[in-house]
This record gives structure tokens, C-alpha cells and sequence, in this order.
């Protein structure tokens, strides 16, 4: 009885005895070295401590694989998305290691260590359950000889409860998964093959009642066509959640895809334009660089060739000369200048004053009336002398003043500028332009500075294209790069036909319920077949309070022997410049129904035929009141 209490002690003793390895239990037996004091002693750290697992569940070791396999696809299913089945030996291996780590370390939910789980990932595989123990247990009777061979068995082994754990599935479950998986596939293969089979009869019934078109007819495509559309109409149908949606939605825009195009051209164009646009202004920054860099390189030549001369250059060593008796002076030595200027003042004059003679005694033909309804419409003589407008009216109007009135007239002009009648631009060189992105602001003074200007944004009217083509070539040259400014070709007496002006100076959309600051007009009313409804149609394009309507234009004079000259002569004149000159200019501004700030006749020996006037829009107030009394008795 002693001696087999004993052996079961042993028994046990040897089952949980700590295992070694081969190498630590071979190292055991070796021999030491005499020297063995002189080598240092491996420190060993005390061994962990094992960590309590949720459900007191046991730590695992590799060999657990096949025990633990139903639970480790579950793992892998639920936390990692992957498919054991469908991963290579390497990966299982790594992903088994990893989830051993886990395990034993409790980095696991709570949930995994329940029993429960693991019958349920054991049902889930497939498996009939967990086989019982007792099939595992060795029956009573057996010899001690196995019992001995178990416990070395058992002593070779690590200290872990390896022997704990369900049973793995045997492979007939795996043979029926196989089996169930095979009668699935051919299932669906016949109900495919069944389906193909009713569509081929049905397609061959329909082509017996409804032949097909011959091949390569237009009857043919479109059937065709038809086809693909009822087989795409079937796939959205069948298709979860079809809908049909329109191209307009998938391209991402209103258009459809020839929307996207043109909005890709448009892109497109606007970027070249930019690209151009830049290009033009750099130009015309590095021209007018290279322009005051010049004069100022040849302001300091000069004035270092003064200085030289000055302070360098040696002054010459002057002889004095005998006295030689003095000669007898001059009367006309220093009057010969002013008598010269004087014989041309009066030659001048008296040139002025037969000129008037051989004008007024002339008879250039019938006399023409004044009225604008009586005279004929002679504006399309402006596209015929347009190329030699400039050269024959430029001496003329320089020695007459009109030039320096031109220029006092665009000084005055600012904010948002519209020049009616602009012809071939003889105003532009004279305004004080703001354009923003040209050489900062401004014009350029006589010292080289630029200096702000007051112009803002301009819109150009004339009737004449031709006229209005020089003044945009004209403006190219002086302003380059500057795209803001717009150039119309209309009649300015219609209603309608002159546009706002431009929300901004690099735009040229017009804004039609903003009015202009300024309107200037220069030999306009003279072209005009209705000069008061021209008038007029200014009136309503220009601000009410602050707006200004400026005019220079040409007319009857003081004098009757001047006005009868102007109407025999208005026919031949209106057919050589398009323009009748013998007209009552302040009987028109006052036909028109503005406000008149300002009216003169300026340069006296005119004979009062040019005429420098200055609008405004009346007030509503007194239009209402003067409307208001006409009607009482």
C-alpha cells in the first residue's frame, strides 16, 4: 500500500516536473574548467509570474493548433476579416503565433475566453461538438508499462495543461463541407444553364414571328441597338437600387458632356487670353523701363557734359586787344525781332480779313436751312474720309485753338467715362486715364512720375466703324496691354444702343442699372440726324446729381453776315465732312430738356461758331413740378 502511494507520488512528481531543453539539460553534465572561478555567472531573472486568464481559462502553447482551430478562424473572421482557409501555411503560422501572444497575455476581449464562444465557433466550423473525455482516458486495467510510458510522455512535454481542451473534428465534417459546396455549384450551374436554354427558345419563337433585318441595313442596326439597350434595361432592372440617372448628373453638370466641353473651351480660352494679357503688360512695363531709363541715362550725359565744361575744360587765356574807335550803332539792331513778328501779325490779318471778304461776298449756292429735319442724313461720309480725317483737320484745328479746347475738355472728365461720337480719337492722348495694371496709375508727367489719373473705365460710341477702328489702333499703341476699355459701334440716338458701363476696368460686360460720372461729346450734334433726341438718350445714361454731359461743338455764330455765309455754304461742307455746321446749337440744348450749368462761346475771332457747353439730368422733383403746373387751366 506504501510502495503504491509512493509510486504515485513519483507519478505526479514526474507530470509536473519543469521541463528542459536539450541543450540547458547537455550543458548540466560538462566539466568544469579549472579556471571556472575566472568566469562570470549568468544572472537569471526570476521566472514570470502567469497571468490569471477571464473563466480561468489556460494559456496555450503552439501545439494547441488542431484543439483550438475553430476558435482561431473565428478570430481571424471577426477581428482580422481574413479566411483561414484561403491563407498559406507562412501566414497561418504568423497569425497563430500572434494570437497565442494575445491569449496568454489576456490583450484579448473577455468575451474570447468565454466557453461559449468557443462551442459557438465550433458550430459555427461545423463540428459535432467537443468528444468526451472519457474516450481520451486510458481504460481501468492497463498495464503499468503504459501508465510509465505516459508519464515520460508527459515529462517530455511543457509544463502547460496541453491534455485540456476539445477534441478536433473528425474529417468527415470536412468531407461533407466539401460534398454540400460541390451540390451548390452544380445547382447553380444547372439553374444558369436552364435559363439560357428558355431565353435561347424564346429569342428562336420571336425570330420565327418577327424575322430579323438583313445584315449590314440600317433596319438591322437598329435592332441591334434595341438589344443592347432591353439587355442593359434587364441589368439595371435586376441590379439592387437602379436608377436611372440622366448624363447631365454623372457628367456634374447642366449640360451633359457637350456642356463639360464648351466649359472646358471656355477655361480654356480665358487662360490663353490671361496668358496674353500678361505677356502685353510685361512688354509694356519693360518698353517703358527701358524708355525713362534713356532720358535719364541722356539727362546725366548732359548735365556731366555741363559740369565737365564747366569745372574741367580750362578756360582760355584772353589777350587784351587795342581800343579800335567805336562804329556808328544801329537803329533797327534790336528791333529787327519785333518788327519781324509785327509784319507778320499784320500780314496775318490782313490775310484773316480778305479771307472773311472773298468768304462772305462767295456764293457758294442755295441757301440751306438750319432746322436738323430739313437736312438730310450725311454720316455715312465719315467711313469714306476716315483714313484722311486726321491729316486734313489737324493743321486747322491747331491754329484755330480747337486742339487746346479738346484738351481742356478731357481734363475735366471722371469716374466712369462714355465718349459719344468719339471718330478717330482725337480726345484720347488728352484724359487722365486710371487703369489699374498700367505702370501703377495714371499718367506720366514731365518729370518722369506717374501721377493718378481720374478716368476709371471709358466705353467708346461712334456710328463709323472705320472711324472707330483708327481710334481703337490708335489707343493699342498708347496704351498697351489695356483691355478694359470697350469700343461700340452704334447710332447713340436710339434708345437702348449705349451700354452701362463695366462693373470693373478689366471687364467689358456692361452693367445696365449703373449710370455714367461723365459723357463727352466733341463736332457731334452737327452729324446727327436728330440732335435732341440724341440729347436726350445722353440725359438718361448719365448720373442725376453728380453726372456731367460735356460738350464742343460748332454752330451758328454771333454775326448775320457769318450765319448766311454757313448756310449757303452747309450743303458743300455736309457732303466733303458728313457734318452741317450751320445749326442753332442753343436752340437744341434747350429743345432737349436738360439742365444747363455751363454755356459759352470761347475763342473770339470764331465769331461765336464754337460752343463750349456743360449739362446736367434735371432733377425729378422739378420735372414732376413743371408737369404738374403745365397742367393747370
Amino acid at each position: 500500500m506504501a510502495d503504491s502511494r509512493r509510486g504515485h507520488r513519483e507519478g505526479e512528481r514526474a507530470r509536473y516536473a519543469r521541463s528542459r531543453s536539450p541543450r540547458r539539460h547537455s550543458h548540466s553534465h560538462r566539466t568544469r574548467s579549472p579556471h571556472s572561478r575566472h568566469h562570470h555567472k549568468r544572472k537569471r531573472s526570476p521566472a514570470a509570474a502567469i497571468k490569471e486568464l477571464p473563466f480561468n481559462s489556460r494559456q496555450i502553447v503552439k501545439r494547441d493548433y488542431d484543439a483550438f482551430k475553430p476558435m482561431f478562424a473565428l478570430y481571424l473572421d471577426i477581428q482580422k476579416q481574413k479566411i483561414l482557409e484561403d491563407m498559406d501555411d507562412t501566414e497561418v503560422r504568423g497569425r497563430w503565433k500572434s494570437f497565442i501572444g494575445k491569449w496568454n497575455r489576456g490583450d484579448l476581449a473577455e468575451g474570447w475566453y468565454d466557453p461559449s464562444t468557443f462551442q459557438k465557433a465550433v458550430q459555427t466550423a461545423g463540428a459535432p461538438g467537443v468528444e468526451r473525455r472519457d474516450e481520451n482516458r486510458p481504460k481501468a486495467g492497463t498495464a503499468v508499462v503504459e501508465r510509465r510510458n505516459d508519464r515520460e510522455s508527459i515529462s517530455e512535454e511543457s509544463d502547460s495543461d496541453d491534455s485540456i481542451g476539445p477534441a478536433l473534428p473528425g474529417q468527415d465534417l470536412e468531407l461533407k463541407r466539401d460534398i454540400d459546396a460541390e451540390d451548390g455549384l452544380a445547382r447553380r450551374q444547372d439553374i444558369r444553364f436552364a435559363r439560357q436554354s428558355d431565353r435561347q427558345e424564346q429569342k428562336a419563337a420571336l425570330d420565327e414571328l418577327v424575322p430579323r433585318a438583313e445584315a449590314g441595313t440600317r433596319e438591322r442596326q437598329l435592332e441591334k441597338k434595341k438589344e443592347i439597350n432591353e439587355k442593359m434595361k434587364s441589368f439595371r432592372e435586376k441590379s439592387p437600387g437602379a436608377a436611372e440617372v440622366p448624363d447631365a448628373e454623372l457628367m456634374g453638370g447642366g449640360d451633359g458632356l457637350e456642356g463639360y466641353k464648351q466649359e472646358k473651351a471656355k477655361f480654356e480660352k480665358k487662360k490663353n487670353e490671361r496668358e496674353l494679357r500678361k505677356e502685353e503688360i510685361l512688354r509694356a512695363r519693360m518698353a517703358e523701363r527701358e524708355e525713362r531709363l534713356q532720358e535719364y541715362r541722356t539727362k546725366e550725359d548732359a548735365t556731366m557734359t555741363m559740369l565737365k565744361a564747366q569745372y574741367i575744360t580750362p578756360k582760355p587765356i584772353t589777350v587784351p586787344q587795342p581800343e579800335t574807335p567805336k562804329a556808328r550803332a544801329n537803329p533797327f539792331q534790336y528791333r529787327a525781332v519785333p518788327l519781324f513778328f509785327g509784319c507778320l501779325l499784320a500780314l496775318g490779318i490782313s490775310g484773316y480779313v480778305a479771307f472773311l471778304y472773298v468768304v462772305v461776298t462767295r456764293d457758294d449756292g442755295e441757301t440751306v436751312r438750319s432746322t436738323p429735319s430739313t437736312q438730310p442724313d450725311v454720316s455715312a461720309q465719315y467711313d469714306k474720309i476716315a483714313n484722311t480725317f486726321d491729316d486734313t483737320v489737324s493743321s486747322t484745328e491747331s491754329m484755330m485753338g480747337i486742339t487746346y479746347l479738346r484738351q481742356k475738355l478731357a481734363s475735366e472728365a471722371k469716374g466712369d467715362v462714355l465718349e459719344v461720337s468719339i471718330g478717330t480719337g482725337r480726345n484720347l492722348e488728352f484724359y487722365e486715364w486710371d487703369f489699374k495694371g498700367y505702370q501703377g496709375v495714371g499718367n506720366v508727367d514731365w518729370k518722369g512720375f506717374v501721377r493718378k489719373g481720374k478716368v476709371r473705365s471709358f466705353t467708346a460710341v461712334d456710328k463709323s466703324g472705320e472711324m472707330l477702328e483708327i481710334a481703337h489702333g490708335k489707343f493699342g499703341k498708347m496704351f498697351p496691354g489695356i483691355l478694359g476699355v470697350r469700343w461700340v459701334i452704334a447710332d447713340a440716338a436710339d434708345e437702348g444702343a449705349i451700354p452701362g458701363p463695366p462693373k470693373s476696368a478689366n471687364e467689358r460686360s456692361g452693367n445696365l442699372d449703373k449710370k455714367y460720372d461723365t459723357v463727352v461729346q466733341t463736332m457731334g450734334l452737327c452729324s446727327v440726324s436728330d440732335p435732341v433726341k440724341l440729347l436726350k438718350n445722353l440725359g438718361q445714361c448719365v448720373k442725376e446729381e453728380e453726372g456731367r454731359i460735356l460738350l464742343l461743338e460748332h454752330g451758328r455764330g454771333k454775326w448775320d453776315w457769318l450765319n448766311k455765309y454757313l448756310d449757303r455754304s452747309a450743303e458743300n461742307h455736309a457732303k466733303a465732312f458728313g457734318c452741317w455746321w450751320n445749326r442753332d446749337i442753343r436752340e437744341i440744348v434747350e429743345e432737349s430738356g436738360l439742365e444747363v450749368v455751363n454755356i459759352e462761346q470761347p475763342m473770339w475771332w470764331h465769331g461765336g461758331t464754337t460752343w463750349w457747353i456743360e449739362l446736367k439730368k434735371p432733377k425729378v422733383q422739378s420735372v414732376m413740378g413743371r408737369s404738374g403746373s403745365s397742367n393747370k387751366p
